[in-house]
């Protein structure tokens, strides 16, 4: 997971726009990136892949504030 953070992040391109979510049997997790480079990462499980898609979203939000 951390090498692809890395690839992304190097890559102009790819890092405009990355998000990724994933379920480990206990919740979904995931991160994403912005295109000023920042990224934000959630790895406290949430039930649903709608509701890390929430969290990604308020942490972006809260920042850009």
């Amino acid at each position: 997971m951390y090498n692809s953070i890395t690839r992304i992040l190097a890559d102009p391109v790819a890092s405009s726009t990355a998000t990724a979510m994933w379920d480990e049997g206990d919740g979904w997790r995931g991160w994403t990136i912005k295109d000023d480079g920042r990224y934000y990462f959630h790895d406290i499980p949430e039930p649903g892949m709608s509701d890390i898609m929430d969290v990604l979203m308020e942490r972006e939000y809260e920042k850009e504030q």
